[in-house]
């Protein structure tokens, strides 16, 4: 949003272009720089979902043990995605600034706080509910780059495993689903543009 307000700054020329190499940059290799540099540095596992060894006893030390092998893995999810979305919103914000509802509000004085927020982002937050619809696929069957990377437990992991052994039983169930969830999320981006835009359910 600061990106598409302050258009040509030094800040929207250094956040597209933090960005735009997030959006290209391959998942993988990502996880594994990031795994390099959590390992150096920071003393973070890089394996599995929990330790087999060295965990203070009771669910407290569990859940640090967990969340201490959850950083490097959702961290590599969250770059990964980060990209796009700035460029969406961007880009939609930018649309949204070109129209006559938004010159005539800069004309009557509103703040530019109140511009940005009730007027530019209500208006430019459609097309990021609907990316964020696709995305639950990725979310629900597990990104199997970052998952096999990291050795994460968790669907993605499991596909890769399955291809590997060409357990096609296993990739029918993963694939189903992944159908159903992003099925259900683009229901509920369905249900939800009407409240967002009430533009919408008049149409």
């Amino acid at each position: 949003m600061l990106a598409a307000w302050k258009r040509g700054s030094k800040f929207d020329v250094g956040a597209s272009a933090i960005t735009l190499v997030l959006y290209s940059m391959p998942t993988f290799w990502l996880g594994l720089v990031l795994m390099v540099v959590g390992v150096l540095y920071f003393g973070l596992p890089v394996a599995g979902m929990q330790s087999f060894t060295g965990v203070t006893p009771g669910y407290l030390g569990e859940a640090v043990d967990l969340g201490q092998h959850m950083v490097l893995p959702l961290l590599t999810l969250v770059l990964g995605l980060v990209g796009q979305y700035v460029l969406v919103m961007k880009g939609a914000l930018l649309d949204v600034f070109t129209q006559d509802f938004m010159i005539t509000a800069r004309a009557k004085g509103i703040s530019s706080q109140k511009l940005l927020w009730d007027h530019g982002f209500k208006n430019a937050v459609l097309p990021m509910v609907a990316l964020v619809a696709l995305n639950v696929g990725l979310s629900i069957g597990g990104a199997v780059q970052t998952e096999t990377v990291f050795s994460w437990p968790g669907m993605g992991l499991l596909i890769y495993r399955a291809i590997l052994a060409r357990d096609y039983p296993i990739l029918q169930g993963a694939f189903l689903v992944v159908t159903v969830a992003v099925i259900i999320a683009n229901f509920a981006a369905d249900i939800l543009y009407p409240f967002l835009d009430p533009r919408v359910g008049e149409s």
